[in-house]
């Protein structure tokens, strides 16, 4: 293909440059970017991948948690403005798109696939010069210690993007990073990159949507939220990542079952499900402290609710 210059839509925000001139202008081949949810990581990845793509003919894995959130994250997804993410790349500079595969073929011969981490064993024999590795901190690290050989031995760059699940392999490689000058490490709260409002977390807050820890995890970075969680979290993860965390229906026509967790000094939790098919569907749950038993009786009786049993 003749030398020509292409016209990229993608825009950055100032908060993302560090991590596309660590990259394309420093020369840095290994990154771990810690950024905050909904702050653009997978844009920024993904149009660090196409530019590199172009550059040169080359193999870039973009690596997800799993395939299917693969697809969800950037094959499917629309951007708020209405964008596919995939319209990113000008239709003309492409050859081919397999959709099963979700691998795309650009005129330059160079080739975008998204893989998914829990299936690493098929990324051996393959010879990637560049790889993102999308929500590190929900991966199998044992992805990147496959593929890092073959990193090493073409002068690859890999890519690290997440927000922080606790002091787990994301935590360990940050602190690596962070002491290396062969790394970049790049770590940004909500006080950085202001992409979200403060009146909207507030609102969460008060409507019971997310906890203060979880506030201090997803926009502020810390690798420390758990405390009171921190046993369930490798669970919660799974469940999240095999989509078992979702929007359950509830079934008028059979009972709702509770289980409460009461406190007196602190919280009380009740959780609503459902009994279908040999599972449990988890529909409803509520939480308040301070709170006498007939607050909690008048909580019952304001639901559409028919009550099997109370555990």
């Amino acid at each position: 293909m003749s030398e020509q210059r292409v016209v990229l839509e993608f825009q950055p925000r100032d908060y993302q440059l560090p991590i596309i001139e660590a990259l394309e202008v420093k020369g840095y081949r290994r990154i771990v970017g810690v950024m905050p949810r909904r702050s653009g990581k997978d844009i920024v990845g993904f149009n660090l991948c196409i530019r590199a793509l172009l550059r040169k003919t080359c193999v870039i894995y973009y690596i997800f948690p799993t395939f299917s959130q693969g697809r969800r994250v950037i094959w499917d997804s629309i951007t708020n403005d209405g964008k596919r993410i995939l319209d990113f790349i000008p239709s003309n500079l492409i050859e081919s798109i397999n959709g099963q595969e979700m691998r795309i073929r650009f005129i330059n011969n160079s080739i975008f696939q998204i893989v998914g981490s829990d299936n690493y064993n098929a990324l051996m024999g393959t010879n990637p010069q560049g790889v993102v590795f999308s929500e590190y901190a929900l991966q199998d690290p044992t992805a990147f210690k496959y593929i890092s050989p073959i990193l090493a031995a073409n002068q690859g760059w890999a890519l690290f993007l997440s927000t922080p699940r606790g002091k787990n392999h994301l935590y360990d490689l940050y602190q690596i990073a962070s002491k290396s000058k062969e790394w970049f490490a790049y770590k940004l709260t909500l006080d950085d990159t202001k992409h979200v409002s403060l009146s909207d977390i507030e609102q969460d807050l008060e409507d019971g949507t997310m906890t203060e820890d979880l506030v201090q995890q997803e926009y502020y970075t810390s690798f420390n939220l758990g405390i009171e969680g921190s046993y369930y979290v490798k669970y919660l993860d799974k469940m999240y990542i095999t989509n078992q965390i979702t929007d359950v229906p509830w079934d008028p026509s059979l009972l709702v079952n509770t289980a409460w967790d009461i406190g007196t000094r602190d919280s009380t939790c009740i959780i609503f499900y459902q009994c279908i098919a040999n599972r449990i569907y988890i529909i409803d749950c509520y939480e308040k402290n301070k709170e006498g038993l007939e607050h909690y009786k008048q909580l019952l009786d304001s639901k559409p609710y028919s009550y099997g049993k109370h555990f």
